[in-house]
């Protein structure tokens, strides 16, 4: 019984108490709570900032927070082969699944393809110099935790765990051809 009260009452003193639920989805995009629970802290208020777009990269942005701060920052865009290469970090992060998933401690990073010709993006001048554009053939997730467990090898591995079904899942709401 003692102990029973000593660790309730470190619990509540260290800030870890969570007086809201988490949810099984990430601004709409279905995900296991388990898998986003450490990169939530104790608080009272979740609140989610709704979808922007970003109209240079033809994407799309989404913020969980827990009383009023900031905590899990999701970014999606459309991309064609230049752009993954250069914005996915292949050098910085380990990779996942063949290479399509890149995790760090603090943040995710997955590419699939996903052709939609409705989206065009910038190319490179033509020979001519007349600007082009191209369809895009890939898209790119982005998750950052602002918040995540202080060692570093275990929110690798929450990161790991996290990234794979929710970028499967972001897929599975995109038109994809």
């Amino acid at each position: 019984m003692v102990v029973a009260l000593i660790l309730t009452l470190t619990t509540a003193c260290s800030g870890t108490d969570r007086n809201y639920q988490i949810p099984d989805d990430l601004c709409g995009i279905p995900v296991n709570s388990e898998r986003m629970a450490p990169f939530l802290p104790g608080g009272e208020k979740l609140f989610q900032r709704d979808w922007t777009e970003n109209a240079s990269s033809g994407g799309i942005s989404c913020t969980l927070g827990v009383d009023d701060e900031d905590q899990l920052n999701f970014t999606g865009s459309w991309a064609d082969h230049r752009a993954v290469d250069s914005r996915v970090a292949i050098d910085q992060g380990t990779p996942l699944l063949g290479g399509e998933y890149y995790t760090i401690p603090k943040n995710a990073t997955a590419y699939f393809p996903c052709s939609n010709p409705k989206v065009r993006l910038g190319a490179p001048r033509s020979k001519d110099g007349k600007p082009r554009t191209v369809p895009a053939t890939f898209y790119i997730v982005e998750v950052e935790s602002l918040h995540h467990p202080k060692d570093e090898a275990e929110s690798e591995k929450a990161m790991k765990r996290f990234i794979v079904p929710f970028a499967k899942a972001v897929k599975k709401k995109l038109p994809c051809r």
